[in-house]
């Protein structure tokens, strides 16, 4: 994987832009969070209008991964609401998507680019093991793990990498018991809902990161609780715990690591601007 280290920004300063990067779906408003300069695999929050539709059958290079934020769309005979998430193997057929209200998801593109073809032949490189049709994440059961220090709802396992798309909650007041930690994966997060405090300062909702594996982070700790979704890429989830570099503390002082073409936006403390704006 070929993406830098970005942890954290608030999403609300992220610029919009038109269309995917590749530049399909120019209709739709974009802003792109992170980007494997290799493959061309993304994470995008993306904006639709109401009225979008694609009537005609296509298929996507990449998997495609998303949870609805705000809105609601069909993809064939199925309908997506708020909070609910679907995991859409490349190559898989979709006959018609359309979208009634303005809809904004927050959508991962796995192991190549978002690059649409026209068409309903499914190629060889379908994998109907991948799909997670639809999952609603108001509706379902979440399991405790106290070996990985959480409460969690499993959403997809890819069967061919293991890697882990999955909610996180806490409760408020819970840390990481003074640790910190390290993957030996890379690991992506959006929060929605909640504050969380760490070592680069305090994550908020529309708070994104993208940490590069073996990278030491932590301890953490909510006086709020959250709710986040995160995704392990390069294996399964797993930590490594280890004594941090600094004493705990709440309220940390803000200080974000990220690329150059972030850092007009990465000392901005949110959030301050609605998401949808």
């Amino acid at each position: 994987m070929a993406r830098q280290h970005i942890d954290f920004v608030q999403t609300q300063f992220l610029p919009w832009q038109s269309g995917l990067p590749g530049g399909q779906r120019p209709e739709l408003r974009v802003k792109v969070l992170s980007r494997d300069d290799q493959d061309g695999s993304c994470s995008v929050i993306a904006r639709y209008p109401a009225g979008w539709e694609r009537a005609e059958p296509e298929s996507c290079e990449a998997d495609e991964e998303f949870l609805v934020l705000k809105g609601g769309l069909t993809i064939d005979d199925t309908t997506y609401g708020e909070r609910t998430y679907a995991c859409l193997p490349a190559g898989m057929a979709r006959n018609r998507v359309r979208v009634t209200e303005e809809t904004v998801v927050i959508a991962f593109f796995n192991y190549g680019p978002p690059v649409f073809h026209a068409g309903s032949p499914r190629p060889s490189s379908y994998d109907e093991r991948k799909l997670v049709r639809f999952i609603d994440t108001r509706n379902q059961a979440w399991v405790d793990d106290e070996a990985l220090n959480g409460r969690f709802l499993w959403l997809r396992r890819d069967p061919n990498t293991a890697d882990l798309s999955y909610l996180q909650t806490a409760r408020p007041a819970v840390g990481t018991g003074g640790q910190a930690e390290t993957h030996p994966h890379a690991q992506e997060m959006f929060m929605l809902s909640g504050e969380l405090h760490g070592g680069r300062g305090i994550y908020r909702p529309g708070s994104y990161f993208w940490r590069p594996q073996g990278i030491k982070h932590g301890p953490f700790g909510s006086l709020t609780g959250i709710v986040l979704i995160h995704r392990s890429i390069g294996g399964p989830l797993h930590y490594d715990l280890c004594q941090p570099d600094e004493p705990w503390r709440w309220n940390p002082p803000h200080r974000p690591i990220v690329p150059d073409d972030l850092r007009s936006i990465a000392g901005r403390i949110g959030p301050t601007t609605s998401l949808f704006d």
